[in-house]
């Protein structure tokens, strides 16, 4: 995390110098996607969605397996729009999964 953040840090003082913007932005954009699917499973009913786990770890799975064969043949595996939306899709599966998975763990 640290270098990831070490890494990052000289991009985002270029950016936010230029397009300050941008930054405030990708916050309000990420909070708000955090909240509302954080919200969908807490005041949802209890474990109507623990089955997204088993959707959500099949899609990583063949998404990994994807972009694999597409590195290992030279394809250009994982380009593309569609690859974004379905890897957002997967995303904000394992959100509203781990959410109601910690929620249902802090009442046993």
């Amino acid at each position: 995390a640290f270098q990831l953040g070490f890494n990052l840090g000289p991009a985002m003082h270029q950016i936010a110098a230029f397009h300050p913007e941008i930054l405030l932005k990708a916050i309000g954009y990420t909070s708000c996607a955090f909240l509302s699917f954080t919200g969908l499973a807490l005041f949802s009913k209890r474990r109507s969605y623990l089955f997204l786990g088993g959707i959500a770890f099949t899609i990583f799975q063949g998404m990994m397996l994807y972009r694999f064969f597409g590195f290992i043949t030279g394809m250009g595996g994982a380009q593309g729009l569609t690859y974004l939306v379905i890897m957002l899709f997967t995303d904000c599966c394992f959100l509203i999964y781990n959410t109601q998975l910690m929620i249902e763990r802090a009442e046993r």
